[in-house]
């Protein structure tokens, strides 16, 4: 039997190829379905992967048009390596590779939980744009907040912003290879999402502060 999470990733890196070829830039990589609740409406006990293309990235205070599609603002800790992380590396020594933390706001199309894996994968794991906030050399991103139109939507604790960063980075790095692609000096990740994602509409701002790190926002039209 096709095992869906390396038919989807095949199909993923040859899409994440293509686009690079044409003349796109690699940015990095995500971390999708993080939360125990769907990787067990997924049958699955682990969290996907994605990538991250220059042409996804938006400034923070921009305005992101939505064209009348659904999208999800997640909050996220992103971070930078400075060296390339191995498959097997530990959760300390992959921390030891990140050299900066970055706020970030993914942009996800509305989530299709019923699609197949390998679909799910070769979509790019729903992935539509990102927004980084300020790039700074920071050991932890410290607690934050993610506001919607300017009220609190979720208040999340630095235990929280920082636990599972090296976790990630390990995990990441384990997920390419099986896929043969490799996590790379100067990639950044998404590590996952912090709180429940955010449904946005036109004339919505999202915005996300972290004590250590400064704040990332977008409006939407």
């Amino acid at each position: 039997m096709t095992d869906p999470v390396a038919a989807g990733m095949r199909a993923q890196l040859a899409r994440r190829a293509e686009r690079v070829t044409e003349g796109d830039g690699a940015i990095g990589w995500k971390l999708g379905f993080n939360a125990p609740a769907t990787q067990e409406q997924l049958g699955i006990d682990r969290s996907l992967t994605g990538f991250v293309l220059r042409s996804g990235v938006l400034a923070t205070g921009s305005t992101h048009r939505l064209d009348g599609r659904a999208v999800l603002a997640e909050a996220e800790v992103a971070v930078e390596l400075g060296r390339d992380v191995a498959a097997g590396t530990s959760p300390e020594q992959a921390l030891g590779a990140v050299v900066a933390l970055l706020p970030a706001l993914e942009l996800v199309e509305s989530v299709d939980l019923s699609l197949p894996l390998d679909a799910i994968l070769a979509g790019n794991v729903f992935h539509r744009a990102v927004c980084f906030g300020p790039r700074v050399q920071a050991s932890a991103p410290g607690a934050g907040t993610l506001l919607v139109n300017g009220e609190r939507r979720a208040s999340l604790d630095h235990a929280a912003t920082s636990a599972h960063l090296g976790e990630a980075v390990a995990f990441c790095a384990d997920r390419l290879a099986e896929a043969g692609a490799k996590l790379s000096a100067g990639d950044r990740l998404l590590t996952g999402t912090l709180a429940p994602p955010a449904a946005v509409s036109a004339g919505d701002r999202v915005r996300l502060e972290l004590e250590r790190l400064g704040a990332v926002e977008l409006a939407f039209s």
